[in-house]
């Protein structure tokens, strides 16, 4: 250090030394036999004392201690020069015991600012450690400090909760291995011995932590070396943030776009709606954690839910759905309840649910325990209702079921589109007055069903049908009512008939049936059937009768012509009837 540096620091060092050589210098001393060596010493010692005590204050940076402090020291400067000369005067005596008490003075004054000093630091200290430990426990990330064996010093109140303790004293002193899984906690103690070692931060990682119900959470953590003054480390400082739900956010956000990505494929590329029905139901899956799920379509023409598909369920539940809901106040079930009444229903106790009566048997057999049912509506318009179900230990959260009402208007419209298209394709192949197959999609199936005969034997029978006096029955009523009597007997096809059946309009009030695996007796008992059901409906206001013909393949290889003469045979005697063609 410059010489000038060292004499500005301590000043008054070298002001006391300069004193004492002048005083020698100017003043004549006692001879060394005449000293007083006891008082001396006393007097020395005082004197030295007072000089550590000086270099000792000059630390604190206090002025008011630091004037009086060097007052004081130079009073006993002067009585310890005094014990040197002959003869002490009465000027330094005075002198000396002024300069020494208003030292005293200044330096009583400087204890008293030094001590308010130091209590308004400790009460600023206090008021700053106890806005940090605010600050700290108001926040909603876990805060905490450790030192260097990664032992817990403090944290905050949100980091206890994470912990499961409720006060500060049961973590002090303890490691992660206390409150964590031990493999968890080794990492957490891995991480941070590294910091402490390396002085390296760990910034922004994102850990994932089981809780102790089982559950996820995601933290993102960052962790910074504490060190002390002289910059040794001492321990860590760590902050994590919840990111739980962001996580959560990010995977419903992957799997509503993968959602979108399969059902859009599903639209474009199922069949029929029943396969798109199922294809919606696997998209789902992906996307919410159920173990069951069922959609139903609605039928506009019959206020009627019809299920399309089903996942997940156990064969004697599938057994026991009612395949086919009528939609209407009071009706049974909670699709049919959720459709009429345009709304979702959040069921969270399944096996105590009114709506569930007629199942409470099976809720308690397979643990069935929460439901939700969303009514699938486009554009105004009921398309069908999603159904999902868990059992015990899960949940449909509030997550979950917005999703679903988010992405229901989506299926809605992609069933609307797939019936749209079945639409189109029914008017080019169907008669729009009765619902029934034209002739030209009647002439195809008809050659389908010869190309099975003749390769594999396989029998059909055919019933032409035709309404006698029908130009009367227009004359007398309109065309209006003729339409609609056309209407009528088309349902009455459509619903008398087996699933393997086809019925089309061949003409005017001409209908052919072509009836699969059926031989000439059986085709007969349809078409009494058929003609009973008829006479029910028609005759009695519109007094309409029919006359049939029957005939199979074992009888004519032209049996659609067999049939027709048939029909034409019932007509001469006497219309209103039923005739078998004749072997031939």
């Amino acid at each position: 250090m410059p010489f000038f540096k060292l004499l500005k620091k301590y000043r008054f060092i070298f002001i006391v030394g300069l004193i004492t050589l002048l005083w020698f210098a100017i003043f004549k001393a006692k001879p060394i036999g005449n000293w007083d060596n006891r008082d001396i010493v006393i007097e020395g010692i005082y004197f030295f004392s007072s000089l550590i005590g000086y270099l000792i204050v000059r630390k604190l940076e206090i002025q008011v201690l630091n004037i009086g402090w060097e007052l004081f020291t130079t009073g006993l400067l002067i009585d310890f020069f005094d014990e040197f000369t002959h003869e002490p005067d009465i000027i330094s005596t005075v002198l000396e015991g002024i300069i020494t008490a208003v030292g005293l003075l200044i330096i009583a004054i400087g204890f008293y600012r030094t001590y308010i000093k130091i209590k308004e630091i400790k009460e600023s200290m206090k008021d700053e450690h106890t806005l940090l430990r605010t600050l700290m426990d108001s926040l909603p990330d876990y805060i905490f400090i450790k030192d260097n064996e990664s032992r817990f010093i403090t944290t905050n109140v949100a980091h206890l909760r994470i912990l499961g303790v409720k006060t500060l004293e049961e973590v002090i002193g303890k490691t992660d291995f206390a409150f964590f899984p031990r493999e968890q906690a080794e990492q957490y103690y891995a991480d941070e011995q590294t910091i402490i070692r390396s002085g390296q931060p760990l910034l922004n990682r994102v850990e994932e932590v089981m809780e102790r119900g089982g559950g996820k959470r995601w933290f993102l953590t960052t962790k910074i070396p504490r060190r002390n003054e002289s910059g040794k480390i001492i321990g860590i400082m760590g902050i994590s943030r919840d990111i739980t739900e962001r996580k959560k956010a990010e995977k419903r956000i992957k799997s509503l776009s993968r959602f979108y990505k399969d059902f859009g494929k599903a639209v474009n590329q199922s069949q029929n709606i029943n396969e798109l029905s199922k294809n919606i139901l696997q998209a789902l899956d992906n996307v919410i954690d159920c173990d069951m799920s069922n959609l139903l379509i609605y039928d506009p023409n019959r206020d009627t839910l019809t299920v399309s598909a089903q996942l997940g369920y156990p064969k004697d539940l599938e057994e026991r759905t009612i395949k086919e809901l009528k939609v209407g106040k009071g009706e049974i079930g909670v699709a049919s309840f959720s459709a009429f009444h345009r709304k979702a229903i959040y069921i969270e106790n399944m096996k105590e649910h009114k709506l569930l009566n007629y199942v409470h048997d099976l809720c308690e057999k397979y643990n069935l325990q929460q439901m939700y049912v969303i009514p699938l509506i486009g554009e105004e318009s009921l398309s069908g209702v999603l159904q999902f179900v868990v059992k015990e230990g899960k949940v449909l959260s509030e997550k979950d079921r917005e999703l679903l009402d988010i992405v229901s208007e989506e299926i809605a419209a992609g069933i609307t589109k797939i019936n749209d298209e079945r639409k189109i394709k029914e008017l080019a192949i169907k008669d729009y007055l009765t619902g029934l197959y034209n002739r030209r999609y009647f002439q195809q199936k008809l050659k389908e069903q010869k190309i099975r005969n003749k390769r594999y034997g396989e029998v059909y029978s055919i019933i032409y049908l035709d309404i006698d006096n029908f130009k009367e029955c227009n004359d007398t009523y309109g065309h209006l009512e003729g339409d609609s009597i056309l209407q009528i007997l088309g349902k009455i096809l459509r619903t008398s008939l087996r699933e393997v059946d086809f019925a089309s309009r061949y003409g005017g009030e001409e209908f052919v049936i072509i009836l699969p695996h059926a031989y000439k007796e059986e085709a007969k008992q349809i078409a009494e059937r058929i003609y009973k059901k008829i006479h029910q409906s028609l005759y009695p206001k519109y007094k309409i009768t029919v006359s049939m013909g029957i005939a199979d393949s074992t009888t004519s290889e032209n049996v659609v012509d067999a049939a027709d003469k048939t029909m034409y045979e019932a007509k001469r005697e006497g219309k209103d009837m039923i005739k078998i063609v004749k072997d031939f």
